[in-house]
């Protein structure tokens, strides 16, 4: 269980914009300030108070002061929030992949389609990954994806009355 006022690794990766192994490595090349070290909880989990993340002399403020924003060798620090939110874009998914599905979306195809068509044009492993990748997406941009066709079992009783009807419409057309 979670103790209040501490600030655990994943939580610290979210403030900092960075990822759990990055603030592990930190630590063990001794980057850290040594003020700026994690404690260590009852289940040996790595936390920090908040004064460590917020204060003063915290992570925040010492990552500022040493320029530390991801990218910063290729980023300008006025355009920093759009590029962490162009880091976050799904791994394998070009501009034009996502026009692509955006454009089939519009025309109307179905999820299932849309997968069969864009996957092998990606480098992902399994079309659910690709599927996966789509959905998160779209959720976040607030974009609508076709929901999944739910695939439903017709008992036997059921299928020979369609066959039954199918008979009497095919003889009906022929004026029998």
């Amino acid at each position: 269980m979670r103790e209040e006022g501490r600030i655990y690794i994943n939580e610290l990766g979210k403030i900092v914009h960075r990822k759990v192994p990055t603030i592990r490595k930190w630590e063990s090349d001794g980057k850290l300030p040594k003020h700026l070290l994690p404690h260590r909880g009852t289940k040996n989990w790595r936390y920090w108070t908040k004064a460590q993340v917020y204060g003063p002399r915290g992570i925040v403020v010492w990552m500022e002061r040493n320029d530390m924003r991801p990218g910063k060798l290729i980023s300008d620090p006025e355009k920093v929030d759009s590029h962490i939110e162009n880091l976050r874009r799904p791994k394998y998914l070009s501009g034009h992949h996502i026009r692509s599905v955006k454009l089939l979306v519009a025309n109307g195809k179905s999820r299932e389609t849309i997968i069969k068509k864009i996957y092998p044009r990606t480098k992902y492993s399994k079309p659910e990954k690709l599927e996966s990748a789509l959905v998160k997406l779209f959720k976040k941009n607030g974009w609508e994806f076709p929901p999944k066709q739910r695939i439903s079992r017709v008992s036997k009783a059921n299928q020979q009355e369609i066959k039954r009807l199918e008979n009497k419409i095919k003889s009906i057309a022929s004026g029998s």
